[in-house]
Order: structure tokens, then C-alpha cells, then sequence
């Protein structure tokens, strides 16, 4: 099996790069789209929604091919109102590069 080996990456993970599309209506889905991929295991555990009072939001994420983007959907719909995301400093791209 043959691979090719790239450039290291050496940055933080900076959610400021990120492309976030709020939700346009009450049942449709937030997304997020990453400037690289991210570990997937560690994706499906660390990214979370808060809402304005610092409640998580119950839902189903989905992580997008090649693990540059998620797609949250809420259990409820949405209520008009301030949300977070918020993402825990376990999170890595595939060089070990963390948010913290």
C-alpha cells in the first residue's frame, strides 16, 4: 500500500475559520463547516450545543464526509433565542492539533 506524506500542520483548531449556517427555520438543522478534517471519534463526543441559559441542546449530529463539516438537528425545534457551540479542548485534526 502506497501513501504520500504532506507538510506538517501546525495550528491550533480556530473555530473563527469555521463556516456556521444558523438554522433558517424552526426544524431545520445547523451546520458547520471546518477549514480541515477532524478526528471523527473525538468529533462525535466534543462538539455540543448550549442554548442561552447553558442547557444542552438534545439532538443527532452527523459528520460530514472526509470529516470537514457537522450537521446538527435539534430533538425539539428550535426557539428563537441566543445558542452556543461549544467545542471541548479533547478535539484534534489529524495531526494532533487541539483548540487549546
Amino acid at each position: 500500500k502506497s501513501f504520500k506524506v504532506g507538510e506538517p500542520v501546525n495550528e491550533m483548531i480556530g473555530a473563527e475559520s469555521w463556516a456556521i449556517k444558523a438554522p433558517e427555520k424552526v426544524n431545520t438543522p445547523v451546520e458547520v463547516k471546518f477549514t480541515r478534517p477532524l478526528d471523527r471519534a473525538l468529533l462525535e463526543r466534543t462538539l455540543t450545543i448550549t442554548d442561552a441559559k447553558g442547557n444542552k441542546i438534545k439532538g443527532k449530529g452527523v459528520i460530514l464526509e472526509g470529516e470537514k463539516g457537522w450537521i446538527f438537528s435539534p430533538e425539539k425545534p428550535w426557539i428563537a433565542g441566543t445558542y452556543t457551540l461549544n467545542i471541548h479542548t479533547d478535539l484534534e485534526d489529524l495531526a494532533g492539533n487541539r483548540p487549546d
